[in-house]
This record gives structure tokens, sequence and C-alpha cells, in this order.
């Protein structure tokens, strides 16, 4: 089939000449997403930048993959194995042979038996490099590892060769022949089998080729996975910003030289302050959530971060604003989640007032990892906005460690990279680990301390302490931007969220709570309490004791000492007991005062504290009076 009858089964055809887009027929496409380029035969290259194969373009056609070839149609099955390609090559001396791409990804050569029929074997084949939609070559070239990059750089308009057998190769003179001249650019795929070709190429094609320049593509995407090429920057970005990217990467390249380190392009650079232009930062929600960094939201197990997360995305798809904390670039989301059942997602959303046509999952999410290359082709493909992860230590990978910062921290870096890239918000839910002395709320998420300190946002959510059913949002640490106010919320049905209002809860409550939680004593049963309300009772205002005397009313009190020494006591008020003597009884208690000689506390009261008698008198009928 010719490249115009193909053409003319597509919908919504824009281009010309070699290179012309359309609407891809094999799934639900707005945005003419498929690309086409004329094949040396005449016939049809294709590329669909959502993903889809040239089989299920074809299927989709009622066609083949042979009638992209403008070729006689011909069945060719091996073993179970179906042909998907052809490559046509030109030897030296002008003999044709084609390279037969199967199925299953194995390839096998055939050249023409003389008799109108094909030979199916390689020996006596010569190939030279393979190229895509002219005999001549252009004065820049990009050289490659295959055919389906030379494919894919040709409908983006940028003109490529590859050796027959990729970066497995012996380099032949006739290589160096061809390309003499010219100026090369060798993008390297992103493995060693790659960079070594790559050197290998360079150094035949010195002194020949008019310049020869290494292109390495995580310049482009340093989140490049393993054994990355051309073809995955062209699916992650599209072809025109694809091209783009590789071209600018050309445009910067030094020409090789064996004398150079390898780590060249990567060694550090001195720069001035004032050469870094400002950038202020990128909300989605301010000051909560940043667009192009990561934002860290913890709590509990069952305390209610998916349905926070799931409001949060609910607002988000329809820019309704929080309380009156306005969503600053409403848009698509994705979500992707190992602990909840899609369903379970999509009733959250739903109840929490949300767009369903802008909220979207990934299924079989838990085979993926924060880097996968599918991630950021569903970015987008949909534009998204704010990406939520849940939880974090699903997507890290069998490999990595998270309770060691040098393996989450490059992970993290990359997962960054990427939202910055797409201008996007990364949410990350996470599961907390138990408090410990000296550690503090930011700290407190499962894994190495270095996942929160990569976080430009964390967010801490738990049980109001005077309302079971109440949840709150406690902004924990901002780095861009001082800390938002606490938000309070209820879950009702289906786990819709309902906002409440906002919160006094602080940070600093937060500790409160946590070290009163994990102590297991409430406020009003610490002996300290009970031993400071009785001194301000009968002293009303305040004033000094010493420490003995302390220990004295302590022993009346409680019938033991409240403290063992003055380091005991005044470790105790250095904790979180002195902020919460200060907000529930109105009671400042300071140490290492000195009155006469002797040393002790002192105590003030602004506010007469709650639940103890300060007076007593009695009416002649005998009832007390307070």
């Amino acid at each position: 089939m010719t490249l115009e009858s193909f053409l003319a089964m597509l919908d919504g055809v824009s281009g010309g000449g070699d290179q012309y887009s359309a609407k891809c027929p094999a799934h639900d496409d707005n945005r003419a997403s498929l690309s086409i380029a004329r094949r040396n035969d005449g016939g049809a290259i294709v590329n669909c930048h959502a993903g889809c194969t040239p089989e299920q373009i074809t299927e989709a056609m009622g066609l083949t993959v042979h009638d992209l070839y403008n070729t006689t149609p011909e069945q060719d099955f091996k073993g179970g194995k179906q042909l998907v390609a052809i490559y046509d090559y030109i030897d030296p001396q002008g003999r044709k042979s084609q390279k037969i791409r199967y199925s299953d990804k194995s390839f096998t050569w055939r050249q023409p038996d003389g008799c109108g029929g094909w030979k199916y074997s390689r020996k006596g084949i010569i190939p030279t490099l393979y190229t895509a939609g002219r005999d001549e070559l252009p004065e820049a070239v990009f050289l490659v590892e295959g055919e389906k990059d030379v494919n894919n750089l040709f409908i983006a308009g940028l003109f490529a060769v590859s050796p027959p057998d990729g970066a497995k190769s012996k380099w032949q003179p006739h290589y160096t022949e061809t390309l003499k001249g010219k100026t090369v650019y060798i993008i390297q795929d992103n493995d060693a089998p790659g960079r070594a070709f790559a050197r290998v190429a360079a150094k035949e094609l010195r002194g020949h080729a008019q310049s020869v320049s290494i292109l390495d593509l995580c310049g482009i995407w340093p989140g490049l996975p393993e054994h990355g090429d051309a073809s995955d920057i062209l699916n992650l970005l599209g072809i025109k910003e694809g091209a783009e990217a590789i071209s600018k990467l050309a445009a910067k390249a030094q020409e090789y030289s064996p004398e150079a380190s390898e780590s060249d392009a990567h060694l550090p650079l001195l720069v001035k302050a004032s050469d870094i232009p400002y950038e202020p930062p990128r909300w989605l929600i301010a000051p909560y959530i940043q667009r192009g960094k990561g934002t860290l939201v913890q709590a509990d197990s069952g305390i209610g971060k998916t349905a926070f997360m799931c409001a949060i995305a609910a607002h988000v798809s329809t820019g309704k604003p929080i309380l009156n904390i306005p969503i600053v670039t409403p848009g698509n989301v994705l979500i992707l989640s190992v602990e909840d059942d899609l369903p379970i997602l999509r009733g959250r959303i739903e109840a929490s007032g949300g767009d369903l046509d802008k909220c979207h999952f990934m299924t079989n999410a838990a085979g993926l990892t924060f880097n996968n290359p599918e991630i950021e082709q569903a970015v987008k493909q949909i534009h998204a906005k704010m990406v939520i992860f849940d939880p974090f230590q699903a997507f890290l990978g069998a490999a990595v460690n998270m309770d060691k910062s040098n393996q989450t921290r490059p992970e993290l870096a990359k997962l960054f990279e990427m939202s910055d890239r797409n201008d996007c918000s990364i949410v990350i839910i996470a599961h907390m680990g138990k408090f410990s002395a000296g550690n503090s709320a930011v700290n407190r998420s499962l894994g190495s301390v270095d996942i929160p300190a990569a976080m430009r946002s964390v967010i801490q959510i738990i049980k109001n302490p005077e309302n079971e059913f109440e949840r709150v949002a406690i902004h924990i640490k901002c780095s861009n931007a001082p800390k938002g106010q606490s938000i309070a919320y209820s879950i009702g049905d289906r786990g819709g969220v309902q906002w409440n209002g906002f919160s006094p809860l602080t940070e600093e409550d937060l500790t409160i709570i946590t070290k009163r939680k994990e102590k297991g004593v409430p406020y009003e049963n610490e002996p300290l309490v009970k031993v400071f309300n009785q001194m301000i009772t009968d002293k009303p205002g305040g004033g000094f004791w010493a420490y003995e005397e302390v220990k004295s009313i302590g022993m009346k009190v409680l019938g033991f000492p409240p403290f063992s020494t003055t380091s005991d006591l005044k470790a105790k008020l250095n904790g979180s007991l002195a902020r919460e003597l200060q907000e529930r009884d109105g009671l400042i208690v300071t140490c290492g005062h000195k009155q006469h000689g002797i040393r002790g506390i002192r105590i003030e009261q602004y506010e007469h504290p709650q639940g103890y008698q300060t007076s007593m008198s009695v009416e002649n009928d005998g009832d007390a009076k307070s």
C-alpha cells in the first residue's frame, strides 16, 4: 500500500511531503498523536505517541502490518512468529536485501533468490547503514543503534542511519565511507554496550567525517531508563518537542576527542549566583503543594490520609477552593495506588465532588516504580497537574532500600526532575514510624530521614484529640514559603471529605500530642501537673519555691517525690510538659531561679487553672460556695 492510500484511511490528517500526523485509529485520540512518514518503498512508517503498536494501528484499520509496505502482500509466519517489520538494505554493489523483524522481537535476513522469490539467508549479504525516506544523506546525520530509531527520527524531521546489528555491529570501512565529510552526531543508548559502540564509531569516523560528537540523552532526560534510546525521548516529549530537544543537545555538543575524559560532560562548573535566574515557587495549592517539587502526606494507618488526598484531587479537578484556599492551577490528576481498589478511590473522589473525567488511574500500579517511563508518558498524555503515589514504599522498587539515603535520594531526584519538566506536582502518601525521643514530626515517616528532607512540603494528619471523628492536617514543613494553617476535616459516606475549617493545632501541639500518646499517661494524671496546680492554689498568682520545697509538697500530694534530681525536673519541663502547663492551666514554670542563696523554680499564673478550687466560703445554711 502506498503512503497516499494509507493516509486516505485516516482521520484528521495534516502535514505534507514525506511527514504527516493524524488521529490514531487504535485509541480514542483527540490530539492527532499518530505520526506517519514515507517509507523507502513508498509505503508508510507509523509511530503512535500514546503507545499503540503498528500491529494495533493496522488491526484497527482492518489491515495488517504488511500493508504498511508498498510491496506485494505476503503472509510470513515462522514457528508461530508473525512478521511485523521489514527493513530494506542496499549493499555497496547496489544489491537489495531485507532484515525481517518478528513479533517475538527476533530477526532474520532474506535476499532475492533470482527467481522472483526470496532466499532466507544472510550469507553473502554485505549491508550498509540503514536509512529512511531518501537516497542521499544530508550534511548532518544522526548515528543510532536500530532501524526503529532511524524511522522515528525521520518522522520527527531528523535524518539518521544505523548499522545492521545495533551496538553489536562490527564497524566496517564502507560505513566510514558513507559518512565521510558529514557532521555526525552519535546518539548512544543508555547502557554499557551503547556507550562502547559510540566510542568505537567516533574513533573510526574521526578524521574522515566533517565533525563527530557523542550525544548523551541523559542531558535531556536525567531519568532515562537503562537501555533508553532516541525513540524513548520522542515518546516521552512528543515528536516536535523531542526533535527540538535532540537538536538542541546536538547544537551544544562538543566534538569528540579520544583524549577527553568520558566524565567531562558531568564535571562540576563554577558559576556566580548572579548568573542563576531566580524562579519563584510555582504553586498548585499555596503554600501546601508546589509544582515541580515533592509533597509528603504522612499519618498513622487508618487515619484517613488517602481520603484526604482524594478530596484534594477532587478540588484540583474542579478548581473549587478548599475553604478560602484557591487552586492555583486546576487540571487533570493521575493517581497510582496499590492500597485501595480503584472503585473505592473513584467513590471517594466522587463523594468529595470531583470531576471523574479529570481524575485518572494507572492500572497494575503494583508493577511500577517512581521512574518508570510509562508514568511520564501518562503525565504528558493527560497534561497532569498532580500525581499521587500511595504508598511511598510500593514505588521504590525491589532493589532500593528505603532506609538508605544514598539509595532513596537519587530515585526521588529523578522523580522531581520529571515533575519539573512537566510542571506538575508530586504528592506521596507515607506511613509513619514510631515516635522516639528527639525525633521531630517531620522525620516521622518510615524510611531514611532523606525522604522528608527531599520534600519541599510535609503534611501530617492526626485525629483531633478533642474530637475523635475529626481529622486535622498540620503543615509541618514548607521550604519555600511560611507554613499554611492547619485544616480540620471529617470523613463521611463513601469516604467523602467535609472541610470543617481551620484548626488552631500547630506542629508543637503535634509533638505534645504524640509524646503524650506514646507515654500513655493523661495530662491531668501527670505527677508534676498535680503538684504545680496545688502549689498555685495554695499561693495564687505564683511565686518562688525551692527545689526541696517542691519535693516536700509533692510527697504530701502524691505520696512520693515528683522528681529525683534537679536535672530530672529540668528534663521533664524541657520536654513538652512546660508547654502543656502553659496552654492548659495558664502556668509558666521556669527553673534555675535563686532567692536568698537558695535555688528553685518560679511559677507565674496568667489565668486561673480550670477545675481547681481557689477559695471556699460557707453560707449559713451550710451550702458550699466557691
